[in-house]
């Protein structure tokens, strides 16, 4: 490899580490939120590994009426609540992207803050769920650097 080419590699590493970060970025949080959203209508279990506070009783008897599971807290019933969670990243300065993960409305954003206030902060990660996605970035990572 002559001296440009490596040059133009180093600029292409550059630009994958960099200018893209924030698409890699949104593709690790889209992984992350969907393993929350998977543990928590497969089992009902939070970030801790505990069981979300049960449904109240009246609650209950009516998710039940309606053919919902009642066996535990899965913030399920139409599903609109998390086909609107989303991630959203903002690149902060260069190198630096912030995301957010939060509803793209009002009416699901409340609902998502009323159970904040009940149950806690349901868009919390597992350690393992974390490791993971942290292992995950490492090796898209090195991947990319592979290519010096």
């Amino acid at each position: 490899m002559n001296f440009d080419d490596y040059l133009n590699t180093i600029e292409d590493v550059r630009v994958e580490l960099i200018d893209k970060q924030p698409e890699r970025v949104l593709r690790v949080s889209n992984l992350f939120l969907a393993l929350i959203k998977d543990r928590i209508q497969r089992t009902g279990v939070n970030y801790e590994g505990n069981q979300f506070e049960a449904y109240t009783t009246p609650y209950a008897k009516k998710r039940q009426d309606g053919g919902y599971q009642t066996e535990y807290v899965d913030f399920t019933v139409t599903g609109r609540l998390w086909a609107n969670i989303l991630p959203q990243a903002e690149v902060k300065q260069r190198g630096v992207t912030e995301v957010t993960i939060k509803a793209r409305d009002a009416e699901n954003q409340a609902k998502l803050n009323g159970q904040f206030e009940k149950r806690g902060n349901i868009l919390l990660g597992t350690e393992e769920e974390i490791d993971f996605l942290t292992q995950q970035e490492q090796r898209e990572i090195q991947k990319i650097l592979s290519k010096l």
